[in-house]
């Protein structure tokens, strides 16, 4: 037989409570349960809401024992009792508590509901009274007054809160402790009764003696804590006879205001019982139950026999916290260490229910056997929060090793460290052992790259370093940058953590305003290199006014310069952060500044030429090179270095060196939908395009095609978004929660394209570069020497999406896929039935995070279309006029892998009046 495992925690017998003004009370433990008098006079109603104030409620009396006890707490006070009517006159009487009224003790006479108002129960109204009747009961109305019952006591009565624990009960023949019998059955010679048996077993069990009147039993629990457990199962074997009788296990939650029935039985029956609490009590606090035999008149009486009763807890699983060391890992600089976690346990665990296990080599996996397998740790039997660790030694340099603990509380499921806290390697905490090392890396030499509105790029050379961790950089509006300022590193831009990388773009910054840099090397043992170099960026904000007062001085054998910074943008916000000052010269008076008029730069506000000599004429300007508060330029532009590179080769053309002596930048992504959209609008309102038989004219030329697969429309004045329904391509329409806000741009022309350049140009304050003139690109409008924005060179293009290293697509060798590009396959079809918003494939990038420079739309480039001769060239521009095509690159969604390489250049179309539902563009700049 299985033993009783009722694990009981008691609270102390007679603990002292104060109850504010009604003073101190003494609580006093009965059978399990706990009673304090409170001499006060209330309404009943008041006494019960005081009660259950107090966590308690009125008592509830359930045999003459606990009568006696009760009545001599209240002594010669009459005081309120949890009794009351419900229903009726005499029709009623319910406790407060739910339980079932299995003995009363009313006086003589009583209950009589006097004066028709009589509804609640008192004790010892009349020995108060009349010093006779002790312990009777009484009806009573809800009042306080003297002049009525007078009752001014109140007892409360605790049920115990008990805890299961993990042990076997030898009762010895008695009820465990809080148990309780409720009886109606006065006449029965053995009502519910323990039956001490052969060892351990307990068992408990009804009269078999035969009666008349259906008399009712109940056994009832105490209240058990269900904290710290995940699951309780109860069990217990039964023999039930008699069908003229009846038995019910009946439960309650949350403090036992309710009977729920669990199971019954209604005819003779027997068997083993398990049920899993979870299964109906899930979620609750706290559990007690009930069993309940109605008995009736049979021959030879009714019985039932309840054998092997238990209660056992599955506890919570431990909760593991902080690591040790640290998470992130910590590097250790040496081959040996303590490792760990802390463990919060819902309750006592033993020595044997604590193991950890290792990944010693560093291989991912805890399948090597030794201290990869489950090993014990040594007898931890406090309960709560604790540190469990091992001593680990390794002798493998430079691996990272991962460490997992597990333990269990008493006969509960094993709870696993890690951060997620689930068994295997995957969440696991690790360290990474270094050898010994005190020679710090090597400092880097730090460069600026591009900006944008609220990011700097920084360039660096890479440190050198055997026990590399990750490059660490510094940043503040203020000029002394030191270690205390804001920090960017591996946890911002995880590529800081590869000794190779020689690139970082810091976000978060404020627009317009100057930020300082400087960086350092860390190695794994905590080494840092000296400070990098200090740089200085101002982020992109709008454009600052021209300077004033220059004036320009003979001096000696040469021409003094000076001039008053702008101190606010052209549309008169401050403050202004200035970068530099560019020095432009030339004889022509009337010159325009480009990158062949540079002549020097400067960070003050004056600048000494040397004279060459002879009678020169010479013209200065001046450039002031920041950013206002304003909005800067809406596209996010990317900084591209002036560098050599291979250009071609693709279906058979040569390959051959294009050098490009100047900076530009390009936009990260495709120019969308709102954007254009926007400056499409600007241009209507500004009577720059007209609108007529579905098309939009500039110069000319149709630059948009407001036709079925474009996605924007026009409408008494207001151009919109729209879906396309693409009937002039796969006939596929978009759902209507379709949203081409960030979608690339399509059915614009080359002209559109080139309009569009010379739109925000304007919005900015350069001088646009195309003005409709089409045919031809002479020399003096050399698109690299153009202040305004425009369309990239061919050669731009393939420097910039092949930039480094020669890579076959923008984002290296690798064959392309769905996660890289939006493209058409014809083994798989298409990644999707349209495009992507911009940006929406990272993976993608290029190295110096272009977006989508494969696939998605055909992106036309500023050149007119002509065959490689294969000689070196420097800055090409392509022919100076052209029949039929502009070039395009880059692929569009529903091209094949091959056209996605960032040499393929297409010849099917371009014809420069082509809109087609795959061909977009991106925006250019060269670095002035």
């Amino acid at each position: 037989m299985r033993g009783i495992q009722l694990l009981s925690f008691c609270l102390v017998a007679a603990a002292v409570l104060n109850t504010d003004a009604f003073g101190q009370v003494n609580r006093v433990e009965f059978n399990g349960h706990e009673y304090a008098f409170v001499d006060q006079e209330m309404t009943w109603t008041e006494a019960r809401d005081f009660a259950e104030g107090m966590g308690g409620y009125l008592v509830c009396i359930g045999s003459s024992q606990e009568n006696t006890f009760v009545a001599g707490l209240a002594g010669s006070v009459s005081s309120w009792i949890g009794l009351r009517e419900v229903g009726g006159v005499n029709n009623n009487w319910q406790w407060v508590n739910d339980e079932p009224v299995v003995f009363t003790n009313w006086a003589s006479g009583e209950p009589n509901n006097g004066g028709g108002t009589e509804w609640v129960c008192q004790i010892n109204y009349q020995y108060q009274q009349t010093g006779l009747q002790y312990g009777k009961w009484d009806d009573g109305q809800n009042d306080n007054s003297p002049y009525g019952n007078g009752t001014h006591g109140i007892i409360i009565e605790w049920d115990f809160i008990e805890h299961i624990e993990d042990e076997y009960f030898n009762n010895s023949g008695t009820l465990p402790s809080g148990w309780t019998i409720q009886s109606q059955s006065a006449t029965l010679t053995t009502p519910w009764a323990p039956v001490q048996e052969a060892g351990d077993d307990w068992v408990i069990q009804t009269s078999q003696t035969a009666f008349s009147v259906p008399q009712v039993e109940w056994l009832i629990s105490p209240v058990y804590s269900l904290a710290g457990y995940q699951d309780i199962e109860l069990g217990y074997s039964h023999s039930y006879t008699h069908a003229s009788s009846s038995a019910i296990v009946k439960y309650s939650v949350n403090g036992g205001v309710a009977w729920q029935n669990l199971t019954s039985y209604s005819s003779t029956s027997s068997g083993d019982i398990v049920t899993d609490i979870a299964s109906w009590a899930d979620g609750a606090t706290n559990v007690r139950f009930a069993f309940v035999f109605t008995g009736q008149f049979v021959v030879g009486g009714a019985s039932w026999r309840i054998d092997d009763f238990y209660l056992d807890g599955v506890p919570t699983p431990p909760v593991a916290s902080a690591p040790i060391p640290a998470q992130p890992p910590t590097n250790w600089n040496g081959l040996a260490g303590t490792i760990g976690c802390s463990w919060t346990h819902p309750l006592t665990v033993s020595g044997t229910d604590l193991e950890v296990r290792i990944d010693s080599n560093g291989d991912g996996d805890y399948s090597d056997g030794g201290s990869e397998d489950w090993t014990a740790l040594p007898d931890t039997i406090d309960a709560g929060t604790q540190a469990v660790t091992a001593q680990v030694a390794y002798a493998v340099e430079g691996l990272h090793q991962a460490f997992e603990f597990r333990a269990r509380s008493g006969n509960g499921l094993w709870g696993y460290s890690g951060t997620s806290g689930t068994e295997g390697i995957a969440d696991d905490w690790y360290v990474s052992i270094v050898e010994p090392d005190s020679i710090p890396p090597t400092s880097s030499t730090l460069l600026t790259g591009g900006s944008s509105a609220n990011s700097v790029t920084l360039l660096f050379s890479p440190t050198v370093e055997d026990h590399f961790a990750r490059y660490e950089f510094r940043c503040s509006t203020d000029s002394l940058v030191d270690e205390s300022d804001l920090l960017w590193t591996d946890t911002d831009d995880p590529s800081l953590a590869q000794l190779g990388t020689y690139a970082t773009t810091v976000t978060g910054l404020a627009s317009g305003t100057a930020w300082y840099f400087r960086m350092w090397a860390v190695d794994q043992a905590g080494n840092r290199s000296s400070a990098s170099n200090r740089v200085r960026k101002v982020t992109e904000g709008s454009q600052v006014s021209p300077v004033t007062d220059l004036h320009a001085a003979v001096q000696g054998n040469g021409i003094q310069l000076t001039w008053t910074a702008p101190t606010a943008d052209i549309y008169g916000q401050t403050p202004v952060a200035i970068e530099h000052f560019e020095v432009h010269s030339s004889v022509d008076p009337f010159f325009v500044p480009s990158a062949g008029t540079l002549i020097g730069t400067t960070t003050g506000t004056s600048y000494f030429v040397n004279n060459p000599g002879g009678d020169v004429r010479s013209c200065f300007k001046m450039v002031a090179v920041g950013a206002g508060p304003g909005q800067p330029f809406p596209i996010p532009l990317i900084l591209v270095p002036a560098g050599t590179f291979m250009m071609g080769p693709s279906g058979g053309y040569p390959e051959y060196e294009v050098s490009l002596t100047h900076q530009f930048q390009l936009g990260q992504t495709e120019v969308t939908n709102s954007q254009y959209l926007a400056a499409l609008q600007w241009a209507y309102e500004n009577s720059l395009v007209t609108v007529a038989n579905n098309h939009v004219y500039a110069h000319g030329q149709i630059i948009v095609d407001l036709s079925v697969n474009g996605e924007i429309t026009f409408s008494n004045g207001t151009f919109e978004l729209c879906r396309a329904s693409n009937a002039g391509a796969w006939g596929y329409q978009e759902a209507e929660t379709y949203d081409p806000t960030n979608h690339p741009v399509k059915e614009v022309t080359w002209y559109g394209a080139a309009c569009y350049c010379d739109w925000i140009s304007e919005q900015h304050g350069l001088e646009p570069y195309y003005q409709g003139r089409w045919n031809q690109i002479p020399a003096g409008l050399n698109p690299y020497l153009a202040n305004g924005y425009r369309l990239p060179t061919e050669a731009e293009w393939e420097y910039a999406a092949q930039f480094g290293d020669d890579r076959i697509y923008p984002w290296g060798n690798n064959e392309p896929s769905c996660e890289l590009a939006t493209f058409g396959d014809n083994v798989t079809g298409d990644c999707v039935d349209w495009t992507y918003p911009v940006g929406s494939l990272p993976l993608g990038a290029s190295s110096l995070g272009l977006q989508d420079m494969a696939g998605n739309v055909w992106e036309w480039c500023n050149d007119w279309y002509s065959e490689y001769d294969g000689t070196p060239q420097t800055d090409p521009i392509g022919p100076y006029s052209g029949i039929n095509w502009r070039i395009r690159r880059g692929g569009c969604w529903v091209n094949s892998p091959n056209q996605l390489a960032c040499a393929y250049r297409n010849t099917s179309f371009g014809n420069p009046g082509d809109a087609l539902w795959a061909l977009g563009f991106r925006v250019c700049r060269t670095v002035q």
